[in-house]
């Protein structure tokens, strides 16, 4: 959360200012600045997943068009967000756990209904939870529905990898992505 609220504050300070926000920069600028601060959070997963699922989409959407079809911008970004987003976090959590391949199909999915959810949540907060609470329960409830019914078509992935292990592989590929976003950008500016 802290990371989360820092690189959102210092995208909207660098838009204030008029500027361009990298965001690549900002996570690895705010990333730095909370380790520095509180050097605990290098043993923390919940960073450290949160850390390199930012890190993937960043670098992710930069391999992926940016316009498109509304087929495309509705269906296929959100499927790439949540394909980078689990190859970030994947070999993370095969350290400690198995992992879902169903979670990348089916995030998307679950994502949309989650927007009414997580709207009415937001007005919930700005009224002071004045509202009903029943809509969001069942809501909510129908979230859960659906998740379990989906986790009947899904697929569990687990292997023998260790913590050094997963923050090499994770960071191999953190780097390869890096690199294939530059060849991108270079071979786009040679076009144009």
């Amino acid at each position: 959360v802290l990371r989360a609220w820092l690189m959102l504050l210092l995208w909207v300070l660098v838009r204030l200012s008029e500027g361009r926000p990298n965001s690549f920069g900002i996570l690895l600028f705010s990333g730095s600045l909370l380790l520095l601060y509180r050097p605990e959070f290098s043993q923390s997963f919940s960073f450290w997943l949160s850390f390199f699922a930012v890190l993937y989409i960043i670098l992710g959407l930069r391999l992926l068009p940016s316009e498109g079809s509304w087929a495309y911008r509705n269906l296929g970004l959100p499927f790439g967000v949540s394909l980078f987003a689990f190859l970030g976090v994947s070999p993370l959590l095969l350290s400690f756990t198995h992992t879902s391949l169903g979670s990348v199909l089916f995030s998307p999915l679950v994502g949309y209904m989650l927007l009414p959810f997580t709207a009415y949540g937001v007005l919930e907060l700005i009224t002071f939870f004045s509202l009903p609470t029943l809509p969001l329960e069942l809501m909510g409830k129908a979230v859960i529905q659906v998740v379990e019914l989906l986790s009947i078509f899904d697929l569990r992935v687990g292997f023998d990898l260790s913590v050094r292990g997963s923050f090499t592989f994770t960071t191999f590929l953190a780097f390869l992505l890096y690199f294939l976003s530059l060849i991108k950008a270079l071979t786009n500016r040679e076009c144009n």
